[in-house]
């Protein structure tokens, strides 16, 4: 309890500290606050060979609170976003375990060179602050195992620091963007029986072309890519995660009181390298990808009843291929497919309080056990 108190009061003073500077900035600052609750819920069922049997989670939820504040000042703009997190899981064998927890804080800063160059340039510079859950018990890395039936599967890392450079240009119907990114990331204990971890650094390449066709429409492609370096634990080269490489193609369209978009993406990842003990330590390639490709496609719309409320829905389809390896084989990943649709609707409720509101469920197919879900997302955000 002490703790919770202890974030409780860190965020009240962080909050008036905001304001008071702000008080004393010009009119044109903003400052915008956003909280509200993330509800999951999930229960599975089926197979699982012996080995992951007794870890997998066949019900349980996630109930987090975040918090966001963000301010801008003439081109400078910062946020930081904190939370808390509840997850409980049952698993397969009968146990039910659950942790209650504070997430890592991100802070983000960015300043924009526009008018100035050929080109317009955002410089940004974002932090991890590990104040949220590191050290997980061996029962408890069941809570970072599956993304696709709860929210939030990383609780807490070590300091990161990732400075970002942007770089974009307009032109009549056209727009293009390129971001370069490197992510620094701090060592931390992983778990009880893995210390003294410290996570390879990631550079981050991103691109986007846009282009505006027949008045309503727009058209983007876009692309990420990551390189990772290697991974240590105590000091020793451990594993090195292969490259990762996102594709995709979106089309939206808008009207007064209405718009669409639907979008298209793969994402490919490259062959991991690991420490091989036979015939002599060495860190190699794997000769089989641990990693399935996927495609992920997607429509959502919106719809505006008045001036003060509107109508929001979505759709999203995953599918993901099994890996290389053998089904008998530890690192084997079947198949997956996972269907959520979602609906919601945004209100404003004065010139400086919106509120929103979704409802989603899914259903997932993970090689031979099958999920459904929930999930409920409730959001005030406030203008000051």
């Amino acid at each position: 309890m002490n703790r919770y108190r202890v974030i409780i009061v860190s965020a009240t003073l962080l909050t008036a500290a905001v304001l008071s500077i702000s008080a004393g900035m010009s009119s044109a600052a903003e400052i915008k606050a956003r909280s509200g609750f993330f509800f999951d819920w999930f229960t599975g069922s089926g197979h699982s060979h012996a080995w992951q049997r007794a870890a997998e989670a066949t019900k349980g939820y996630q109930f987090s609170i975040p918090v966001k504040i963000e301010l801008d000042f003439q081109k400078f703009s910062a946020g930081i976003l904190a939370g808390a997190a509840r997850t409980q899981f049952n698993l397969a064998q009968g146990e039910k375990i659950y942790m209650t927890n504070t997430l890592d804080t991100r802070l983000n800063l960015a300043y924009p060179i526009t008018d100035q160059l050929p080109v317009d340039i955002l410089l940004g510079l974002d932090l991890n602050l590990p104040t949220g859950r590191t050290d997980l018990k061996e029962k408890e890395l069941v809570f970072i195992g599956n993304p696709d039936i709860v929210s939030i599967t990383n609780f807490g890392e070590g300091l990161n620091i990732n400075p970002t450079v942007s770089l974009a240009k307009e032109w009549t119907s056209w727009a293009a963007g390129l971001g370069l990114g490197y992510v620094f990331r701090g060592k931390y204990d992983y778990c009880e029986t893995v210390r003294d971890y410290d996570p390879g650094d990631i550079v981050n390449l991103t691109t986007q072309v846009n282009y505006n066709f027949l008045t309503s429409y727009q058209a983007r492609l876009f692309a990420d890519y990551a390189y990772f370096t290697k991974d240590t634990k105590r000091g020793k080269d451990s594993f090195q995660e292969g490259n990762f490489l996102r594709l995709g193609f979106g089309l939206n369209y808008s009207q007064t009181r209405w718009d669409a978009q639907a979008s298209l993406q793969s994402i490919l990842r490259g062959k991991s390298k690991s420490i091989e003990e036979e015939p002599a330590p060495a860190f190699t390639t794997e000769d089989k990808n641990r990693h399935g490709d996927e495609w992920i496609a997607g429509i959502s719309g919106r719809y505006s009843l008045n001036d003060q409320t509107s109508l929001k829905s979505q759709m999203e389809f995953l599918w993901a291929d099994e890996n290389d390896y053998l089904r008998t084989d530890p690192l084997y990943l079947g198949k997956k497919q996972k269907l959520s649709l979602g609906a919601g609707a945004g209100w404003q409720i004065t010139s400086r309080l919106d509120a929103d509101a979704m409802l989603k469920g899914f259903l997932l197919k993970n090689n031979d056990r099958d999920y459904q879900g929930a999930s409920l997302i409730a959001r005030l955000i406030a203008s000051f």
